[in-house]
């Protein structure tokens, strides 16, 4: 193996980008009902679609990561395993940019509404880490970003661990719309499916946010009668995205490298730079379209979304 400019780990087991997208283009094709986004670099198939991921699809999201401290380990992580704890000195969001947090945050909120006040950003993420371990830092955030009555779709990520009734409330109560459980940081918990049933009581929107793991699909077609019954929007399904954090548990697998591209490549289907951005499994986005076949096939109501990495590596990014 050798490492690119950045230290990553570039894999000798590499399929080519565009055969790999063309054989995603092909499964999309007989897939009825489906809507093909950015020149199929993504997907979703059914009617509801959430707000946020409407914006990330027109280029016009960003995402915020409110602190690195998580309840999690996740061996599928990308960011590394032993992340600092909750409250200590290293308990940052990794990116510092000025002398304090305080001034930090102050910073980046004020890029954040200007950004919305230009129409450059319709929708804000909220990850981390484990969001829910900030609540303060949150509802900072989001009460600014309603305040300002920009009309910014607001939403917040979680394993589910730390998710109260009175916690999504006070969310709500300062413009939180959506929530989204990665259920397979605890393996499709009981418990934490349990908390969406009043999750979906008090936020418009409930979304699933997982990876697509070898056995996502079957979690999924597990549980799927309790997503019904509960009011589940929509199931967001990621590519697996592999670096020097989480290697180790890919590193048998083909991987494909994605790379920068401009909208003339994608069109062209000639995408061929050498610098590294991301890497993925080619089985992963396999697994999204053998769940999105099935649900197509059996006609549920829940909406299933392609949430690949060539739909986030865009010839643009949100001017903040």
């Amino acid at each position: 193996m050798r490492k690119n400019k950045i230290g990553q780990t570039v894999r000798n087991i590499k399929i080519d980008c565009n055969s790999h997208i063309e054989s995603i283009r092909k499964r999309m094709e007989v897939i009825p009902g489906i809507t093909i986004d950015n020149f199929g670099l993504s997907a979703h198939l059914g009617k509801k679609f959430s707000p946020g991921c409407k914006a990330c699809k027109r280029n016009k999201w960003t995402v915020v990561f409110i602190g690195r401290a998580c309840n999690c380990k996740c061996y599928f992580c990308p960011q590394p395993y032993n992340k600092p704890a909750f409250g200590s000195t290293d308990d940052t969001n990794g990116i510092i940019l000025t002398s304090t947090t305080k001034e930090y945050y102050l910073f980046l909120l004020m890029k954040l509404k200007n950004a919305a006040a230009a129409k450059n950003l319709e929708a804000i993420g909220y990850s981390g880490g484990e969001p829910f371990l900030y609540m303060d830092r949150i509802k900072h955030y989001a009460k600014e970003i309603m305040d300002i009555k920009s009309g910014l779709y607001q939403y917040i990520y979680t394993n589910g661990i730390a998710v109260t009734k009175d916690s999504v409330k006070e969310l709500r109560d300062v413009g939180i719309e959506e929530v989204r459980f990665n259920l397979a940081a605890t393996d499709f918990s009981d418990g934490v499916v349990k908390k969406m049933v009043y999750v979906r009581k008090i936020v418009p929107f409930l979304t699933i946010e997982v990876p697509s793991l070898r056995d996502t699909c079957l979690k999924i077609k597990k549980n799927l009668h309790k997503f019904i019954d509960i009011g589940v929007d929509q199931i967001n399904l990621c590519e697996v995205n592999i670096n020097q954090h989480n290697n180790l548990y890919f590193k048998n697998d083909p991987c494909y490298h994605v790379y920068p591209f401009s909208l003339k490549e994608v069109k062209e289907g000639s995408i061929s730079r050498t610098t590294l951005i991301e890497q993925s499994p080619v089985w992963s986005r396999h697994i999204t379209y053998d769940v999105m076949e099935m649900a197509a096939k059996e006609d549920w109501p829940i909406t299933i979304n392609d949430c690949s990495w060539l739909n986030h590596i865009k010839p643009t990014w949100v001017s903040l």
